[in-house]
């Protein structure tokens, strides 16, 4: 009989200690053409939101996160995601 496994070793947080994630996060994506924009950036300025739009090749995106130019947790959540179940999921592993 084998011996039974060791629990899992917990590692100390980083410096400056981290917080579980406990937000639910709901991402939508949407196929778009240029024709369809209504400006520069993205939404509700009356809302107090400011968001950049950043254009990339898909791969390119992914590179940015191996290469840590894009290192915000919620946007890799989103571009695996994306590579493992949306409309780039045959290329999510070219380099």
């Amino acid at each position: 009989m084998r011996p039974a496994p060791a629990p899992p070793r917990r590692r100390p947080p980083p410096q400056g200690g981290t917080k579980p994630v406990t937000e639910r996060l709901h991402f939508y994506a949407a196929r778009y053409t240029p024709a369809g924009r209504t400006g520069s950036g993205g939404g509700l300025e009356e809302d107090g939101e400011d968001i950049d739009i950043l254009e990339r090749p898909f791969t390119d995106a992914l590179a940015m996160i191996r290469d840590g130019r894009i290192a915000d947790g919620k946007t890799i959540m989103l571009l695996q995601r994306t590579a493992l179940h949306g409309p780039f999921a045959a290329t999510a592993g070219a380099h």
